[in-house]
């Protein structure tokens, strides 16, 4: 069976078809498409989007500054990372990550 003949067959077929069952037959070619796509975007990995953000940034002055005491300083920084899971641009899991940071520096003088 060449090309020719399967086209005639077919256009046969459709001529002999009413239009309540080409309509049918078209609504069910577009929900096989739409099912197809979905399952398709299903089997893809999930977007992750991260969001980092620094909250506090603290220095204290620098305390007893003199040629013969000891410097201190003191810093504190908090950091926020967040990563949210989507799947078909619905979100389906998130993570959390806060970072409290305190440091404490010393630099001895001269003495």
């Amino acid at each position: 069976m060449n090309s020719s003949d399967f086209l005639k067959a077919t256009q046969g077929l459709v001529e002999r078809l009413g239009d309540r069952a080409k309509v049918y037959i078209g609504a069910g070619l577009v929900g096989v498409a739409v099912l197809a796509m979905l399952l398709f975007s299903l089997f893809r990995p999930a977007q992750i989007v991260t969001t980092e953000s620094v909250r506090n940034l603290i220095f204290s002055g620098v305390e007893n500054a003199s040629e013969f005491v000891a410097a201190t300083t003191d810093g504190y920084a908090t950091v926020k990372v967040e990563e949210v899971a989507k799947k078909l641009g619905i979100p389906i899991g998130k993570t959390s990550l806060i970072y409290e940071g305190v440091g404490h520096g010393c630099k001895p003088g001269l003495t």
